[in-house]
């Protein structure tokens, strides 16, 4: 529905209170947001960030109402479907989540950062499989995100495909060649698939990337 003009924050207004985003004054921000609602009583951005900066502050009661809110004004916003996705997942709700990602999905496919965040709730719940799924979905739409290589490697691990494991390891590697906790885990899949001489190289590299890095241990 076409909105009437001013009916909505300016640009400028909106880039302010992003700013005290940024800056992690949230309580600031929720004032700010309280002052624009007042004049923007329907403006689906402000209540959105009031949500987000609401979880922020670990207000997730008044965070879920501000979601709400939102999606009431605009029901196909994919954004906050993965805002309020986020928020469970913090605390734990794992099947809320997931079922706010899928309302996503619904409306974009392709939405990226759904896709990983669905298959780490789906990897937090036990469901490797589900989670692998994702991770792969997730991975056509950004093959270059290094972080959903080795998310998907953990879960190919975890259902001991050594193979497939060390093969997303690599790719992992390859987008990202200083990617130290690939280089860890990769050596632990390498031990455990018996090529010691793998492994020890593998965790050699990743001492040499980090000299501190506390968990490289078989």
């Amino acid at each position: 529905m076409t909105r009437p003009e001013g009916s909505a924050p300016s640009p400028q207004q909106m880039q302010a209170v992003m700013a005290l985003c940024h800056q992690g004054q949230f309580t600031e921000v929720l004032s700010k947001l309280d002052l624009l609602l007042e004049a923007f009583p329907d403006a689906c951005a402000v209540y959105n960030l009031q949500g987000a900066s609401s979880a922020a502050l670990g207000r997730y009661d008044d965070a879920v109402d501000s979601f709400k809110r939102a999606l009431s004004l605009t029901p196909d916003d994919t954004s906050i479907y993965f805002n309020i996705g986020n928020l469970q997942k913090k605390i734990g709700a794992w099947d809320t989540a997931i079922a706010q990602y899928k309302s996503a999905l619904k409306i974009k496919p392709d939405y990226f950062e759904n896709l990983r965040n669905k298959g780490n709730v789906l990897q937090n719940k036990g469901d490797a499989r589900a989670a692998i799924a994702s991770y792969k979905n997730a991975i056509e739409t950004e093959p270059k995100h290094a972080p959903t290589h080795y998310y998907m490697r953990v879960a190919l691990q975890g259902l001991g495909d050594l193979k497939g494991a060390i093969d997303s390891y690599k790719q992992a590697i390859k987008i990202k060649p200083d990617y130290v906790q690939a280089y860890n885990n990769m050596g632990n899949a390498l031990y455990e698939k018996g090529d010691t001489a793998a492994a020890i190289d593998s965790l050699q590299k990743a001492l040499k990337i980090n000299p501190n890095y506390a968990e490289i241990l078989f």
